[in-house]
C-alpha cells in the first residue's frame, strides 16, 4: 500500500478500529471526538468525512489519515 492508497482509507473507520467513538456526529458528516491526544472533556477535533481530512481545534494541527497516524 502506497501513501495515496492509505490516505484514501476513512479516518472515522481507523478511530473506530482504535475503540474511539465520536462524540457528536453532525447532519453535514462532521464527527467530533474527544481529542486523542490530550485528556478533554469538550470535543475539539472534528473529522470532515466528505474529504476525509481531520483538525484538532484545540492544538490547532490537522491533515490526512497519515498525518495523524504519524
Amino acid at each position: 500500500m502506497n501513501c495515496k492508497e492509505a490516505n484514501q482509507k476513512s479516518i472515522v473507520g481507523f478511530l473506530e478500529s482504535q475503540g474511539i467513538s465520536p462524540a457528536i456526529t453532525t447532519v453535514s458528516g462532521k464527527y467530533w471526538y474527544c481529542s486523542p491526544f490530550r485528556a478533554e472533556k469538550t470535543p475539539s477535533f472534528s473529522v470532515l468525512l466528505l474529504k476525509n481530512i481531520w483538525y484538532d481545534h484545540g492544538a490547532g494541527i490537522g491533515g490526512s489519515l497519515i498525518d495523524l497516524v504519524c
